[in-house]
């Protein structure tokens, strides 16, 4: 199914559907829904009243108020008329309706109400008729003709009706058909970044086990650096099968964004301890703003911005050269604030920085060799499940700043 709405061929069949779904409807509600649910129970309840009236007093014009668009036809069993009642004021389309054309199904005990078209006034008149029963024998027939509306109004009420309606289920079925498409090809894509960021370092793994399996590499030293790489390679797949995993729970609605109010400094203090620690081991000097230490208590779910924390400064530490600067800051403005994490590295281009929140999407290979391209898409998945913004400004050869937003209590 999912297949179905995601061809292309599915528009050319689903669009003349709809056209004829359309047609139905909007046929009901110019029709149907007039004619049977708005005309058939009291014409059919006034008819029988009338029937009663004229039964208790045959000699008499039956006291009943006729309305301005209806007439009625009172006649015995050959069609001959009785009687014939009219309002005051005269109407057009009902004088000539052949109501003897029905007689036999009201004499055979059936009632009726339906619509016929007046072709001499481009009219439409619904037609009623009940049996006019006399000590329990049918003796003749009650009908009432009632001009419903002119045929040109109801036409423009279709075709106003049938328009809207088409459009907005064409809008509708193409719009859900281009995102089916899109998450069709998204998923296409997905498993393509997969296969091939497994490719090449299952070839290496592969290769250099199979040369200390032939035994043709004695030298222990070389075979010992073999190891490692083999070692790397698998630590580094088992990161990104990890990636993978997280970024599919997070789609899958599997995680838990439960907000819930927590104390800014259990977040930021074991995040800044783990992290002043590498960038010590790395020669990078890091910078704590003030408003760090003075930051209000946050709604939000701790483990998923400690997660964001944790990708944002791996990035910084990975794309800053040695000797260089990271900067955690944070801005408070009414409901949220915005925390900023900064570098003086070697930034990013323009036209990569619609593509940076991308799965699989790697800046720059000679500083990201070892990454999966998962680790920025984790973190806006993240920052979108906690329904916040997360957004980036950066300049070649001058740095990044990766920005999110927190809700605070």
């Amino acid at each position: 199914m999912k297949k179905l709405f995601a061809s292309r061929r599915f528009l050319p069949i689903a669009l003349p559907l709809i056209f004829i779904v359309c047609l139905l409807f909007g046929s009901f509600a110019t029709l149907a829904f007039p004619i049977i649910f708005q005309q058939r129970s009291y014409m059919l309840n006034d008819s029988r009243e009338i029937a009663r009236l004229y039964i208790e007093a045959p000699n008499e014009t039956p006291e009943f108020d006729i309305a301005s668009d209806m007439r009625v036809y009172i006649c015995d069993r050959d069609g001959s008329l009785l009687q014939y009642l009219e309002p005051l004021v005269a109407l057009a389309g009902t004088e000539n309706v052949a109501y003897q054309k029905y007689l036999p199904q009201i004499l055979n005990g059936e009632e009726i109400c339906l619509p016929i078209f007046m072709p001499d006034m481009f009219d439409l008149v619904v037609l009623a008729g009940v049996s006019l029963t006399s000590g329990g024998n049918i003796v003749g027939a009650v009908f009432i003709a009632k001009n419903l509306k002119n045929l040109p109004e109801a036409a423009v009420s279709f075709a106003i009706c049938f328009t809207v309606l088409y459009w907005l289920g064409a809008c509708l079925i193409i719009a859900y058909s281009h995102g089916k498409r899109k998450l069709y090809e998204l998923r296409q894509n997905y498993v393509d970044n997969v296969a091939h960021a497994l490719k090449t370092p299952l070839s290496s793994i592969k290769a250099l086990t199979e040369t200390l399996y032939d035994g043709v590499e004695p030298d222990p030293q070389k075979q010992k650096q073999y190891l490692k790489m083999i070692l790397q390679e698998a630590e580094r797949q088992e990161h990104m099968v990890l990636d993978i995993l997280a970024i599919s729970k997070i789609q899958d609605k599997g995680f838990n964004f439960s907000l819930e109010n927590v104390n800014a400094e259990d977040i930021f203090l074991p995040v800044l301890d783990k992290y002043s620690i590498q960038c010590e081991r790395n020669n990078i000097s890091l910078n704590v703003s003030d408003s760090i230490s003075t930051l209000p208590q946050l709604y939000t779910k701790a483990e998923c911005i400690s997660q964001v924390l944790d990708i944002l400064f791996n990035n910084a530490i990975k794309f800053t050269h040695k000797n260089g600067n990271i900067w955690l800051d944070a801005q408070i403005y009414k409901k949220h604030m915005a925390i900023s994490v900064k570098d003086d590295g070697i930034g990013i281009e323009q036209d990569a920085l619609p593509q940076i929140f991308d799965r699989f999407y790697k800046y720059n290979h000679d500083f990201n060799e070892s990454g999966s391209g998962l680790g920025l898409a984790i973190a806006h998945e993240i920052i979108n499940g906690l329904k916040e913004r997360i957004w980036v400004e950066s300049k070649p050869g001058h740095g990044s700043i990766f920005y999110f937003s927190v809700r605070i209590k």
